[in-house]
């Protein structure tokens, strides 16, 4: 079977685009995008990130699986390329798309929106690098991690094996391969660069603020400071709850697995017993029995 005719779950999915896309925020994780999303909100933007999926139970399993398979698709041929169609079928209702994976199609993206304006949140590899090894490196190679990713059938599982397969194929499969990693990383930006025009691309600089994104986008700066959301700390401490929660879900459905079983074993070696004690000679059970 050709890749154009394996089955897809994008296939089954209804959703239609309700909005333009205006602006596609490509930057690499770690850079700012939570901050972004924030501000873009505060613009009256509606824009996709991971973080508004933590929130929406009845859509973030879903949309896990959809971006897993997209990934296959787009990237290791594993079915029909998934374009303009099957984005605007979970990302109809935005009018802003960020974060991973989604960064990471950015040829995609911008084949099927190319009237959006593009936002690059940039971060000084070596600072970058730090912090992806104390976040997705560290947690997604951690061992209780990678048995959530393998036995958890819930959401976190399915977060998991997607954020690995999308780390993998954007960064390389060996995460301590400090030049490599930064090269990917590098290569990312060189390329939206090369394929974004001049016109239509705002180099987000840090220490982030409102000017160059309003003006960039065309809206009034509105008052308060702008967004600095998701540090490091924020990030580690939101991995290690999610971890230990589908780490003790999977304890859980373990244990309810094998009450069945441990019942049934310790009925069977009652019942054996039962049976060789009822083969032993009856003054066993009745030491009077010889007297009659």
């Amino acid at each position: 079977m050709g890749s154009e005719q394996i089955p897809r779950l994008i296939d089954s999915e209804v959703g239609t685009r309700t909005k333009p896309v205006k602006v596609l925020l490509l930057g690499g994780p770690r850079t700012g995008t939570v901050s972004l999303y924030s501000a873009c909100h505060t613009l009256g933007l509606r824009c996709y990130h991971q973080a508004d999926l933590l929130q929406d139970a009845s859509t973030r399993t879903k949309h896990a699986h959809l971006w897993n398979e997209a990934l296959r698709c787009n990237f290791l041929n594993q079915g029909k390329r998934y374009g303009r169609v099957e984005f605007d079928k979970f990302l109809g209702d935005y009018d802003a798309l960020g974060d991973v994976p989604l960064s990471f199609f950015t040829d995609d993206l911008i084949r099927a929106y190319p009237d959006a304006k593009v936002v690059l949140t940039n971060r000084n590899p070596d600072s970058w690098l730090g912090s992806m090894k104390s976040t997705f490196f560290h947690y997604f190679s951690d061992a209780s991690m990678k048995s959530v990713g393998i036995l958890d059938n819930s959401y976190v599982g399915e977060l998991v094996r997607m954020t690995v397969l999308y780390l993998n194929l954007a960064f390389g499969e060996d995460w301590n391969d400090d030049a490599t990693v930064k090269r990917k990383y590098k290569e990312h930006y060189e390329h939206v660069r090369n394929v974004v025009s001049k016109d239509k691309l705002l180099e987000f600089n840090q220490p982030y603020s409102w000017g160059p994104l309003c003006e960039f986008l065309d809206l009034p700066v509105p008052e308060g400071d702008f967004p600095r959301l998701n540090t490091t700390a924020d990030l580690v401490s939101l991995f290690r709850k999610g971890r230990n929660e589908a780490f003790v879900g999977l304890i859980g459905k373990i244990v309810m697995a094998a009450v069945p079983i441990i019942a049934a074993t310790a009925g069977y070696v009652w019942f054996v017993g039962w049976k060789a004690a009822f083969k032993k000679p009856m003054a066993t059970f009745m030491p009077f029995a010889s007297e009659v």
